[in-house]
């Protein structure tokens, strides 16, 4: 479990970013380890938090976790935000999936002068949709790595048992198939996390 404080800290690092608070509303898109781990410290804060994530297998590990979730490819997710924040948008939204499309399905979920809080590493420019920042008068907010503090409630939070990191461990292979691993990682499906034992 030692393996996962380093995500966790990032995790913990971007809801502090956030500021989330009790009773507000997170949409996280993009349930991969980072997502489910951000989801899962805001709900830790009182969040309302709701994944919006593709791929099957990755829904199913969120729900386990208590999470709610939904399909962006069978779900319209601004009706579907609409109808659970009362018209009103999520007070913050989370782009962990690192694909354009998702960057303005977090915008466009965001209610007015909250807060949209780019993780994923995009590497290459993609368009953001000024105007809503505009209209809403968003705050866009960057996340990256973590501090000390951070590290030391990741630490805290999987000692006590308060995050399930078990259920985020899809593997453990041994270090000759690491390259097998990076494999399986690529094509996703069947896979959250995957650790490499070294000492095997």
């Amino acid at each position: 479990m030692a393996a996962l404080a380093e995500p966790l800290a990032v995790a913990a690092h971007d809801v502090g970013r956030a500021e989330v608070k009790q009773d507000e509303t997170v949409l996280v898109v993009g349930g991969g380890p980072i997502g489910l781990l951000i989801a899962l410290v805001a709900r830790i804060d009182g969040a309302n938090v709701l994944i919006s994530e593709p791929q099957g297998y990755r829904r199913q590990v969120a729900e386990r976790l208590g999470l709610h979730t939904i399909d962006p490819t069978t779900t319209d997710v601004e009706a579907h935000i609409a109808e659970w924040t009362s018209d009103g948008g999520v007070d913050v939204a989370f782009e962990v999936s690192g694909a354009s499309v998702g960057l303005m399905a977090a915008t466009h979920a965001v209610r007015v002068r909250g807060r949209l809080v780019v993780v994923a590493i995009h590497s290459e420019p993609v368009p953001l949709d000024l105007f809503r920042v505009f209209w809403r008068e968003l705050h866009v907010i960057g996340a990256r790595v973590y501090e000390r503090k951070d590290f030391e409630r990741a630490v805290k939070l999987l000692a006590s048992g308060a995050i399930a990191a078990e259920e985020l461990i899809s593997a453990v292979e041994p270090l000759e198939r690491t390259a097998a691993a990076f494999e399986r990682l690529e094509h996703g499906e069947g896979v959250v996390k995957v650790l490499i034992d070294c000492q095997g």
